[in-house]
């Protein structure tokens, strides 16, 4: 499937890099060891609560975290919490927030 995705996007989209999260087990099984970097990446919760959602947020916003420069930060409801975010070691300043209207526009 990966070779027909390849085959898909042609060779002009290649990625910058990868940010692994430097546990073998995880970064086994990711293209390229890692988040590939300068791609857009989903991450959510498990459940429709506020709890998974707001660990979801948290995980991304620690790994966002370990890079620098500015984040996009894309949500389809107005649920971010920026205080959360700076505990996991992402300042407000870093952050481009983006309300979408829905999945579509993000």
């Amino acid at each position: 499937m990966r070779a027909q995705i390849a085959r898909i996007e042609g060779d002009s989209r290649r990625a910058s890099g990868v940010l692994p999260f430097g546990l073998p087990e995880l970064d086994q099984r990711l293209p390229g060891g890692g988040l590939a970097l300068g791609c857009l990446h989903e991450v959510a919760g498990g459940g429709n609560g506020a709890v998974d959602g707001a660990a979801a947020a948290c995980f991304a916003a620690g790994i966002a975290a370990r890079l620098p420069g500015q984040v996009l930060w894309c949500v389809i409801r107005a649920d971010l919490f920026a205080p959360g975010l700076a505990q996991a070691g992402l300042p407000p300043g870093r952050v481009i927030h983006v309300e979408a209207g829905d999945e579509r526009d993000v």
